[in-house]
């Protein structure tokens, strides 16, 4: 009876402390995310606070530095708390040693009674600005929730070396979000709107500015790259645009592309004659979604009035029934050349549709198409100014070698010569130029420029789970780039300076997800089909000539005009974030369980047991 009261005893305690273990090992491991390690620095007028980032992915804590902030200057500023780092203690108010960036440090964190083991890395951008702003954090919080909801906020920004270019102290800011799929992304895209015009980072006055996450294209440099390329376009206007580092609230949000909004003003899309009116053409959604005024196009598109001024509730009833006019000229009617120069403006059509072609936009005449007109019917509409290609350039599609959707309402332009001409003229002139620039020194200029702001970005949002595996990725989408305009450029020399006819390979699936955006490629004489592609998508897809009925293989040389169908392959489905999340939670929870259905086993073994020894004495 003794040794069976013993062994429940010496069980007792070891379920204890095998779930004291447990407890430990799980969950005081990760440090609570509300702990929140601030430091400041200062510049030329003011002291600066940022706060840390936690990451689960290292159990690290994160200090994102603006390019101004100094390292031999960052003060540890949080209050009851004490830092042991690197065998050293720091209590608010005391100068951090230089620490190496990029690198991992060991920490403890003292808070109240608790003690906490993690890491500290310190991670900076070069040569970026940094944009400040404070906020009511229930108003940030509604805005995270609710695209349309405004709230008033202050806004700073300063040069990459410190001097403060913008005190918003006197000039409040609204801020809230905006974008379509952009804005499902975490990394949210924001409209601030400045109570008095001003100027930004040297660009035009205005008041109302783009805060573009660039959150789908790991480079950050398409939208950059087709703006940048805009403004040399004989075209009214078209944005202008700078990289900065957004800090709200003193946490990194990440590198963001500050731009001038689209809109109708004397230091935007300025016209001289009245009624003026900017259009947009976009799905359905988009444009209902907007609240503005707007007019069925075709199919699922729709022509919504984005902005006017002078116009009146006549002059927009004249306007409707003129865009029907409009409309015809992409809708496949035999309209002459001297009947199309009177409804639209040939120049700025012809450069919107080699700025498509030569950036390969998904989106042409789809998504974020605007146009404006003046004065009254019958119109001349001009196109622009350009928006959205962040996923143009190959960024999430698969083909290298595409011609813009030839479903696209604007190839009934190509068939007139004025267009066709003009098209050809812009390409050789302004575009070929401006591409072999970006081959030869631009991409890399332009990337080296931001590239530690973009690698803190990629960090921040989480898209590796460790520090080096985004060196590659950051670096691959870079050389995507490169490889995209060193392979298109002489397609894109046969199709606007030669004459020769054009040939294609055509792609046809029965599932939606493998079409992709094209379903025609450019051909390209002796290239194998991996060389077409480029996404591991399609490696797992079996290609059938359907002219022979034979397997093409990934390094089978195509021949042109064939016509590839895809078959897909079923692949192993990989485990999500959130199924290892939930494993991780429900681990120790599980084996406590095993540990104490074992122990009551045990216990009504030994009382069993016990039992029967007594009986047996009896």
């Amino acid at each position: 009876m003794f040794q069976a009261k013993k062994n429940i005893l010496i069980a007792i305690v070891a379920l204890l402390l095998l779930s004291v273990v447990l407890c430990v090992f799980f969950f005081q491991q990760t440090p609570d995310k509300k702990t929140q390690l601030s430091f400041t620095f200062n510049t030329p007028s003011k002291v600066v606070e940022i706060e840390t980032i936690y990451s689960d992915n290292d159990s690290t804590y994160y200090l994102f530095l603006p390019s101004c902030a100094k390292l031999d200057q960052i003060i540890f500023k949080t209050n009851d708390t004490r830092l042991i780092l690197s065998g050293k203690s720091y209590c608010s108010g005391d100068c951090i040693p230089r620490l190496a960036l990029g690198k991992r440090y060991s920490m403890k964190v003292y808070q109240q009674s608790d003690s906490i083991f993690s890491r500290l890395c310190l991670l900076q951008a070069q040569n970026v600005p940094m944009m400040d702003i404070s906020i009511n954090e229930n108003y940030i919080e509604r805005i995270y929730q609710d695209k349309s909801y405004r709230g008033y906020a202050k806004m700073s920004l300063y040069s990459h070396d410190g001097k403060l270019l913008y005190d918003g102290s006197s000039n409040h800011v609204i801020i809230k979000g905006r974008g379509n799929s952009t804005w499902w992304e975490d990394k949210k895209p924001f409209l601030i709107t400045l109570e008095k015009p001003d100027t930004l980072l040297g660009m035009a006055y205005g008041t109302k500015w783009v805060l573009l996450a660039n959150a789908m294209d790991p480079s950050n440099l398409r939208n950059k790259i087709a703006l940048d390329f805009a403004s040399s376009l004989d075209m009214q206007w078209n944005p202008d645009s700078r990289y900065v580092d957004l800090y709200i609230n003193g946490q990194y949000n990440g590198l963001y592309l500050l731009t001038e909004k689209i809109e109708l003003s004397d230091t935007r899309l300025n016209l001289e004659q009245q009624p003026q009116y900017l259009l947009l053409n976009d799905v359905d959604e988009t444009i209902i979604n907007s609240g503005k005024p707007s007019y069925p196009s075709w199919g699922d598109q729709r022509v919504g009035l984005m902005d006017s001024r002078g116009a009146s509730t006549e002059s927009l009833g004249l306007l409707e029934s003129d865009l029907k006019r409009f409309i015809s000229v992409f809708d496949g009617s035999d309209i002459d050349d001297s009947a199309l120069e009177n409804i639209i403006d040939i120049q700025s059509w012809s450069s919107k549709y080699v700025t498509d072609e030569v950036f390969l936009n998904g989106d042409v005449w789809r998504r974020s198409n605007y146009f404006y007109c003046t004065g009254t019917p019958p119109f001349i509409y001009y196109s622009g100014p350009i928006w959205d290609y962040d996923l143009s350039m190959s960024s999430c599609k698969e083909e290298l070698f595409a011609k813009s959707p030839n479903v696209h309402s604007i190839y009934t332009l190509w068939g007139h010569p004025s267009f066709k001409q003009q098209s050809m003229s812009i390409y050789e002139k302004i575009a070929r130029p401006y591409l072999q620039w970006l081959i030869d020194r631009g991409i890399d200029s332009l990337s080296e420029s931001i590239a530690a702001a973009a690698y803190s970005d990629s960090v921040r949002w989480n898209l590796s789970t460790s520090l080096n595996a985004r060196d590659g990725d950051s670096l691959s989408s870079v050389e995507h780039l490169k490889m995209f305009f060193n392979k298109r450029l002489p397609l894109l020399d046969k199709l606007f300076l030669s004459t020769d006819t054009m040939q294609f390979v055509t792609i046809e699936s029965s599932d939606p997800d493998l079409k992709g955006f094209y379903s025609s490629l450019l051909y390209h004489s002796g290239f194998t089909l991996a060389e077409y592609i480029s996404s591991s998508h399609y490696d797992s897809c079996q290609w059938i000539d359907s002219a022979t009925g034979r397997i093409v293989t990934i390094d089978s040389v195509l021949s042109p005009n064939c016509v590839l169908h895809i078959i897909p392959q079923k692949t192993d489905s990989v485990p999500s974030t959130t199924t290892t999340k939930l494993f991780k939670w429900l681990f120790p929870i599980l084996l406590t369980t095993i540990f104490s259905l074992l122990f009551i086993l045990f216990i009504v073994r030994e009382t069993m047991q016990g039992g029967r020894t007594i009986h047996q004495k009896k």
